[in-house]
């Protein structure tokens, strides 16, 4: 909901410890530029605050080490009131 806040959770592990990327759209997601979205625990969460309507969309974390890497996707959908 717009407004809203929610998390995201990566279950990235590993030995060596993965290191993990999160991309939106298939942008990286420049914590920077974006003050409503942080990055938690090593990057295995992603938190998003107050949220709007371009803040939907698709969502990957990707987790990489010397093993491989993997990724998981996630939808966001931001909705709103009918006016």
């Amino acid at each position: 909901m717009i407004g809203g806040s929610l998390s995201l959770a990566c279950p990235a592990s590993g030995v060596p410890e993965p290191n993990v990327e999160w991309t939106r759209g298939g942008e990286a997601l420049s914590f920077a530029l974006e003050p409503n979205v942080r990055s938690t625990d090593g990057g295995r969460e992603l938190q998003l605050f107050n949220a709007h309507l371009l803040d939907a969309g698709s969502y990957t974390c990707t987790a990489t080490n010397q093993a491989g890497t993997d990724s998981r996707r996630f939808t966001v959908n931001v909705v709103g009131k009918p006016v």
